[in-house]
């Protein structure tokens, strides 16, 4: 159930919940693969391993890469070298702690030109959950944010320096 929908497990088409009566909805309301063709934040699956089970076409909005280009890769062939630690400590603790802990974490993803894009990633483990069996994440664009922090910092910096100068006159 998603809310007052009901998600049929085949064919990602959402239905009414049965109303007051039980009865079994008749037809879907959306198709929810169409829909999520509509939503700027990716979603996606990882697998206990590291390894990527599906991924949805947001991404490529995000990163200039298609879904098939992660699905049957492993998490780490898409994340910047100096923020795979950090990833490696929230996979940890998702991996041994119990379905439902989520992790959310900023870092710099691979994109089609090879270079990197900052994105914010919401993962859900449901390891043990039906129908899942699976890391569940969502991916968003953080670039214009993270520059909007980086600039704000360098402002920072600047500003420390002049103050320092202005106190030793």
């Amino acid at each position: 159930h998603v809310g007052e929908y009901v998600v049929a497990d085949t064919n990602l088409d959402l239905y009414p919940a049965a109303g007051k009566t039980g009865a079994a909805p008749s037809r879907p309301l959306f198709d929810a693969a169409r829909l999520l063709q509509h939503v700027d934040t990716a979603l996606s699956a990882v697998d206990r391993n590291g390894r990527f089970l599906t991924m949805t076409g947001a991404i490529t909005e995000i990163t200039g890469l298609a879904p098939s280009a992660y699905v049957g890769t492993f998490l780490p062939e898409h994340i910047h070298p100096d923020d795979i630690q950090s990833v490696e400590d929230d996979y940890r603790r998702l991996r041994f702690g119990a379905d439902g802990t989520r992790a959310e974490f900023r870092i710099r993803i691979r994109t089609a030109t090879g270079g990197w894009r900052w994105v914010e990633i919401v993962a859900t483990r449901l390891l043990d959950e039906p129908g899942f069996n699976a890391f569940v994440a969502s991916v968003r664009d953080a670039e214009d944010e993270q520059l909007e922090v980086q600039r704000l910092r360098d402002s920072e910096v600047a500003t420390r320096r002049q103050i320092d100068g202005l106190q030793r006159q």
